[in-house]
């Protein structure tokens, strides 16, 4: 008896009972496709984590995606089986390529990445840190902040792909996946959704399971066997977690998983003031009740005077004048008729107070608050929820008469306007010629975009326009809301040198049975504040009106109506709105672009116009959709010349396995297309053997192989020549392990080129 012995090459390749000998090339493939799609899937899993942070599932889209090319562009790399460092970079590519498609508008045909689309996405990735260091959670899905997220987990998915397929340590996937929790753990203050711990721990479970069993997978019964225990396994283990994390244990930085659904959260603004934008219906949620107030006024959080060109208004820098500020207001005029206000927050949380303009002292908000003089905002490092707090009111009544009389100091930063379309100035100028006072001048702007037979209206989102600037296309389609509205006014103003800004806060809200207002998240509002000499800032909202919200302006109109919506601030009481008897909204917060009139804000995006679509979904989804498609395509007509050759390989090996009369052509048929896909076909006059003895020197193939080799051969001319001694019915021995030994062995001493690969040579009829 002889002991038998297996060279290193192979002794891992072959079982005995199991399969025929190496592993073709498509098992593989398979093997190492389905880890990286429980990859790819506990990346998208893990993204959850980030919904707190941003307001919405908007930016959920693009960012599924991005994982999804890079996950594609791998898997058709490697079935081409091209090197690793070629995937990485062909992954890279695709990442760069949806990134353009999908957030800027300046790339190569809209797609392909160049010096334009760069510098365009640099911008973005810095106005998104801008508004990371600005907002509070859940932030505006802007998108600037789409782009930076989608550019962080698409990096992620690249680093999980690449331990998976390319370095083989699924396990330190776990690392990256937990960087996914690293940024919600430790800026957010509330709990964290159950599933974006579930979901990536369900599929790192099927991953780990998938990439550390390879050996099992050719016996069917046993594949199923540890599929079925490592699905009871893993869900008794994430289940007993998440009731244990629940009720023991503390989940990012508030204790504990919900277990039920959050009807609603603190109420934050986002410093924004966009050209371009959508919002969502929604249902309110009481942010602010006012009592004492006896007329309405809007409350104003902060103001906005750094203007960036073909985007909108946004925060400057912002100055602790009076660090701890709790009493007098700096500057501010009293009077005889003085009102105390109390405000209580009830589902409000910033880092900015409400206010109205003409308040003189603030008492009972505790420390930690500083006041801007030039902004004329109280504010503080961190967003927080305050108690109930006053407020001393001394309004002071402002005519247009009055109004008329007085100038303003042109020129600094109020004043400045960037780059301005020449269609904006040339409108500016065409609406206020014949004024002659910087009054009439912004009334009239005030009065063209309420006066409707202008032909402006509110609308949830601002349509696209083909002018290549959002400012130009906002006063082109005449649609939006106050962010948009806020924004081109304060602008034009501008460009007629009379200093402006924008306002941000909340409208008067709706007069209870008690006397007092009752404000909700739908109130949210931005406005129009000009700068007189005298006067001091003066409001102007241009907003039309719906639903009798808003539509009230810082000075008391001529008797002829002069005022584009008529109504003082502190002197007029308009028509009480119905927006506020709705119920508690489902949605998280209104941290973004600001609702108005009844509507809710945050699941849409509102995307500054650094992109011709309102946002990471906008306009350009059926663009992005047909690129992601054509992408697709592309890698899967790439890859099907191979996938049918390795299919037809599959079936001949099946035949030569099966004992069968017609194993022997089947086993030498696929011997022969591999030595023409390797460029070693035989030739014209060759015989048989003559081809065997010349593959066996080629391919160094040891003993043991030349003797399975041999046996194809044999069977496959007693199936040519002897059909009266090998019939139908007559066995034949397993073929198959010589046929595998041929194709290791080639692969090894004679690999093919990637062209080759693409186009496997047996498909093209070339030897």
């Amino acid at each position: 008896m002889t002991t038998a012995t297996r060279s290193p090459r192979t002794a891992d390749r072959t079982e005995p009972g199991g399969p025929p000998g190496p592993r073709t090339t498509s098992s593989t493939s398979t093997l190492a496709a389905a880890p990286t799609v429980f990859g790819a899937l506990a990346v998208l899993g893990g993204t959850t984590a980030l919904m707190p942070l941003v307001a919405g599932v908007s930016w959920l889209l693009p960012v599924a995606e991005v994982v999804t090319v890079v996950w594609l562009v791998g898997i058709g790399a490697r079935l081409l089986r091209l090197r690793p460092w070629i995937v990485e970079l062909l992954q890279l590519a695709a990442l760069a390529v949806a990134l353009t498609s999908l957030f800027t508008t300046t790339g190569i045909g809209g797609v392909l990445p160049g010096p334009a689309a760069a510098s365009e996405a640099a911008t973005m990735l810095g106005s998104a840190w801008d508004q990371i260091m600005t907002s509070v959670p859940p932030a505006t899905a802007t998108a600037e902040l789409g782009l930076f997220i989608a550019l962080a987990v698409g990096a992620v998915a690249l680093v999980v792909d690449l331990l998976i397929a390319g370095a083989k340590t699924p396990a330190l996937v776990a690392l990256p996946l937990l960087g996914l929790y690293a940024v919600p753990a430790s800026i957010y203050s509330g709990m964290l959704p159950w599933y974006a711990f579930v979901l990536p721990a369900a599929c790192y479970a099927a991953l780990l399971a998938l990439s550390g069993h390879r050996g099992v997978r050719a016996q069917s019964h046993a594949a199923v066997s540890l599929g079925v225990s490592t699905a009871v396994i893993g869900a008794i283990a994430i289940a007993a977690s998440v009731v244990i994390a629940g009720s023991a244990t503390g989940i990012g930085t508030n204790g504990r998983i919900p277990h039920t659904s959050h009807s609603g959260g603190p109420i934050g603004l986002s410093p924004w003031a966009l050209l371009r934008g959508q919002l969502t219906d929604g249902r309110p949620e009481d942010v602010l009740n006012v009592t004492g107030v006896s007329q309405p006024a809007y409350l104003r959080t902060f103001t906005l005077e750094k203007w960036t060109d073909d985007k909108g208004f946004g925060f400057g820098p912002v100055s602790a004048d009076v660090p701890d500020f709790d009493g007098t207001v700096p500057g501010a005029a009293t009077g005889d008729d003085s009102t105390v206000v109390t405000i209580t927050p009830q589902s409000f949380r910033d880092k900015y107070l409400p206010l109205y303009p003409d308040a003189t002292a603030v008492s009972g908000i505790g420390s930690g608050w500083n006041y801007d003089k030039s902004l004329q905002t109280v504010f503080r490092t961190d967003p927080t929820v305050p108690g109930p707090y006053t407020v001393t009111i001394s309004p002071t009544t402002t005519t247009a008469a009055e109004l008329r009389q007085e100038n303003v100091q042109s020129g600094g930063p109020l004043t400045q306007t960037g780059t301005l379309p020449s269609q904006v100035t040339s409108l500016a100028n065409s609406i206020t010629a014949g004024t002659t006072n910087p009054f009439d001048a912004v009334d009239a702007l005030l009065h063209y975009f309420t006066d409707p037979a202008n032909g402006f209206t509110y609308s949830l989102s601002t349509p696209l326009g083909n002018s290549g600037n959002a400012l130009v296309d906002f006063l082109t389609n005449k649609k939006g809301y106050c962010e948009q509205y806020a924004a081109a006014m304060a602008i034009m103003v501008r460009s007629l040198g009379i200093p402006a800004r924008v306002g941000v806060g909340f409208t008067q809200g709706v007069r209870q049975a008690d006397g007092s207002y009752e404000i909700t998240s739908n109130d949210a509002h931005a406005w129009v504040e000009v700068k007189f000499d005298k006067s001091g800032w003066v409001m102007f909202d241009p907003t039309p009106l719906v639903d009798g919200q808003g539509g009230l302006q810082g000075f008391v109109p001529a008797p002829s109506g002069g005022a584009g919506a008529g109504g003082a601030t502190g002197t007029t009481t308009p028509t009480a709105s119905s927006s506020g008897t709705a119920a508690p909204t489902t949605t998280h917060s209104l941290i973004g672009a600001l609702p108005h009139q009844g509507q809710k804000i945050p699941e849409a995006d509102t995307s500054p116009a650094t992109s011709s679509a309102t946002g990471p979904l906008g306009g350009h989804l059926p663009a992005v959709l047909i690129a992601i498609a054509g992408m697709t395509l592309f890698v899967l007509l790439l890859a099907a010349p191979t996938m049918f050759r390795r299919a037809r390989r599959r079936k001949r090996l099946a035949l030569a396995a099966g004992h069968r009369f017609g194993a022997g052509t089947a086993a030498w048929q696929e011997i022969r297309d591999t030595l023409i896909d390797h460029g070693i076909g035989p030739g014209d006059e060759e015989s048989v053997r003559a081809t065997a003895n010349r593959l066996a020197r080629v391919a160094h193939l040891p003993a043991t192989g030349r003797e399975q080799l041999k046996v194809v051969i044999s069977c496959a001319e007693q199936e040519w020549y002897g059909a009266g001694a090998v019939g139908p019915q007559s066995p034949q021995p397993d073929l198959a392990p010589g046929v595998q030994t041929v194709i290791t062995a080639l692969d090894r001493t004679q690999p093919r080129r990637w062209p080759d690969r693409v186009w496997p040579r047996s498909l093209r009829g070339r030897r």
